[in-house]
């Protein structure tokens, strides 16, 4: 009976030695998965014009290659370094996301690396990972109407609310990229641009135009630095009275 106890204990053992041996994807190892994120800011022409560590960017694992949604995350620190530590051995999944000038409006770009580790003590070094950033710069301005009577004569002005005003990327551009409806003071702004050339247009009741017709108000402006705040000052457009 002793005799038994102590195979039964043993086999036990034996498999829990096994089972400890054989750790799934996941922390509890000593391995590690390492990179650096990269943000790339590019004009309106898609020309790289300037280049940094990409700091508090959310960089995520996934467990395994079959998961449908992260194990874990991990926000990069002042110079774009991330890590994700105490890993066993397995297959694992690092993703991000990316600005994406050619993806529908609001969407981003995945980007998806696989990764392995071999051995228990692995450094898993991805190095640079770049991504397109998101630019910082401003164009803004006020849009103001001027009431016209018969004569020609300004009755009185006001901030145009609820007016439209349009952005073009670059300056060969048949169509606008972005469309702004002002605030209660006339004001609008399109932020987080680029640096590059840039088009802002808007229409006007029009005194000397064909009846039914509006006047195109069209003013170009550049953007030469990452964080410029261009103030393009005050649109007039008429109204007739």
């Amino acid at each position: 009976m002793k005799n038994s106890i102590k195979i039964s204990f043993v086999i036990t053992l034996f498999f829990l030695s096994i089972t400890a041996c054989n750790k799934s994807e996941g922390t509890g190892g000593r391995a590690t998965i390492k990179g650096k994120i990269k943000a790339k800011y590019t004009d309106t022409l898609g020309q790289v014009v300037d280049s940094y560590g990409a700091q508090m960017h959310d960089v995520f694992i996934i467990y395994g290659d079959d998961n449908d949604t992260y194990n874990d995350d991990f926000e990069t620190s002042h110079d774009g370094s991330f890590e994700f530590n105490f890993l066993n051995k397995g297959n694992y999944e690092i993703f991000t996301f990316s600005e994406c000038s050619s993806c529908e409006k609001g969407q981003d770009s995945l980007i998806l690396i696989p990764v392995t580790i071999e051995n228990s003590r692995e450094i898993v070094d991805l190095g640079e990972i770049t991504i397109e950033a998101e630019g910082r710069a401003t164009i803004k301005g006020k849009i103001t109407v001027n009431n016209v009577n018969v004569l020609g004569q300004v009755v009185n002005s006001y901030g145009a609310q609820m007016h439209d005003v349009f952005i073009i990327y670059g300056n060969n551009d048949e169509t606008y990229d972005d469309d702004f409806e002002t605030s209660h003071d006339g004001s609008f702004e399109f932020n987080f641009l680029n640096k590059g050339n840039y088009e802002i247009f808007t229409f006007s009741e029009c005194v000397s135009c064909a009846k039914g017709q509006d006047s195109l108000i069209l003013i170009p402006a550049t953007i030469e630095h990452s964080r410029d705040t261009i103030d393009i000052g005050e649109i007039i457009i008429i109204n007739n009275v």
